[in-house]
């Protein structure tokens, strides 16, 4: 793990973003592993419909979480500053293009032949 803080931070906003199937996992877990004391207690007390139930429940809290706090009526504008781009838009002009064989040319010549090379004395 190189970025544990980035780990804890996605599984809090999986966990987030899943908060509505929580009751289904809850469900199934119980199901699978306490089946017999979950149809006992919460099947006997809230049928076989409860998780239904409780999301119905979940998104009608969430709902009355979700109003405007604005109780007078009144309208109030809201100001957004945005940065205004002008896009110059030009036309880039024709260069010539060299080959660097034809550019860059060697002010010396070299001579065509097979000659030994020089012989340094120190």
């Amino acid at each position: 793990m190189r970025f544990p803080a980035a780990y804890y931070l996605l599984l809090l906003y999986v966990t987030i973003m899943l908060k509505p199937l929580l009751p289904l996992v809850n469900d199934s877990l119980a199901h699978f592993f306490a089946e017999e004391k979950h149809i006992a207690v919460v099947h006997a007390k809230y049928g076989a419909c409860h998780t239904s139930a409780e999301m119905a429940s979940n998104a009608k809290d969430d709902s009355n979480k979700n109003q405007s706090s604005n109780t007078t009526g009144e309208e109030f504008s809201v100001h957004v500053a945005i940065a205004e781009f002008a896009y110059n838009i030009i036309q880039p002009s024709a260069h010539r293009q060299y080959f660097a064989s034809l550019k860059y040319r060697l002010t010396t010549n070299f001579l065509a032949g097979n000659y030994p090379p020089p012989k340094f004395t120190l």
